[in-house]
């Protein structure tokens, strides 16, 4: 079998004690034709010296330095060392999972896919769920309205890429949340791209624990947030995606919703052009009545929503 180079780009930010697994995980890959790109976006921890020990002998691995600046722009910054055929990403906190590499090229190889999407893992190390994309048609136009409706992760991690569909492709400066949709509709909206999915094993293990599923979300991130509907809502055509990007919409309604003990904002009037149609939307009944009670200004029910699930969890 052919055996194309395969780069693999990870951003680390203060991931000195989850970063070593993230390596061993790649460096056991059965795949061995690897370029792993490792961008240290300014940790303040000793990710640094923890992952130049770890490289020191496996000339495959680089490790690149630049002053904070985000995700967005520590991706940007490895695509710019990219010399595979072919391109997967990697955070720095998760585990690839064997044989992953190995199997992902040669699917993209017979199936000649400029995107290749695998099944993962999700949850902490003892506690998880297999996310299955078996059911995923492979087109491109139902693969974007399953994101935009949260029915499909817009996660890279679990895609490979060809990575000359990265040509004329840039992350988004400063948008360091939403940014792998982002990206990916960016890409997906370009002419003839193909897109498979395969389903045979697992390829990654998305590590969710339950600190990282209670964590607020910043105000700084829901404005990031913001801009990401914003440039989805124009790169899309609003006769084709216009009911999926109403979805988007109240999907970010919620987290300004969910996380509004922190900022004080009218969620009334975020996103108010979608306000009718959350009735008829197919959303979670208990989301959907938060959301009604504070279109009609009622927030008890949102407060109570809150001390409940603070309470159970």
């Amino acid at each position: 079998m052919n055996c194309p180079l395969l780069s693999v780009i990870i951003p680390v930010y203060n991931a000195e004690k989850s970063v070593l697994n993230t390596l061993e995980s790649i460096k056991k890959q059965s795949y061995s034709n690897l370029q792993v790109i490792i961008i240290n976006d300014g940790s303040t921890d000793d990710s640094h010296n923890v992952i130049s020990e770890f490289i020191k002998d496996d000339n495959r691995f680089c490790l690149i330095y630049q002053n904070n600046a985000g995700v967005a722009a520590a991706r940007t910054k490895g695509l710019q060392y990219v010399e595979g055929e072919y391109l997967i990403f990697s955070d720095a906190d998760d585990i690839v999972l064997p044989d992953a590499y190995q199997y992902l090229v040669e699917e993209a190889i017979i199936r000649d896919s400029d995107i290749l999407v695998g099944n993962y893992l999700k949850g902490d190390w003892e506690n998880f769920q297999m996310i299955n994309h078996s059911k995923i048609i492979e087109n491109k136009d139902v693969f974007i309205s399953q994101m935009l409706r949260g029915i499909t992760h817009g996660g890279l991690w679990n895609k490979l890429f060809k990575i000359k569909i990265f040509d004329g492709i840039a992350f988004e400066n400063g948008v360091n949340f939403m940014e792998d949709m982002l990206i990916l509709i960016k890409i997906l909206t370009k002419e003839n791209v193909k897109i498979s999915v395969v389903s045979e094993i697992p390829v990654y293990h998305y590590y969710l624990n339950k600190e990282s599923q209670t964590n607020t979300i910043s105000h700084k991130y829901l404005i990031q947030g913001d801009r990401v509907v914003e440039n989805v809502s124009h790169l899309l055509k609003e006769e084709k995606f216009g009911e999926d990007i109403e979805y988007l919409k109240v999907n970010q309604k919620l987290l300004y919703l969910l996380n509004c003990d922190t900022y004080k904002v009218s969620i009334q009037n975020i996103y108010s052009e979608i306000n009718e149609s959350i009735f008829k939307m197919k959303i979670p009944l208990k989301y959907k009545i938060l959301l009604i009670f504070e279109n009609w200004g009622i927030s008890f029910a949102t407060s109570l929503f809150k001390k409940i699930k603070r309470i159970i969890q």
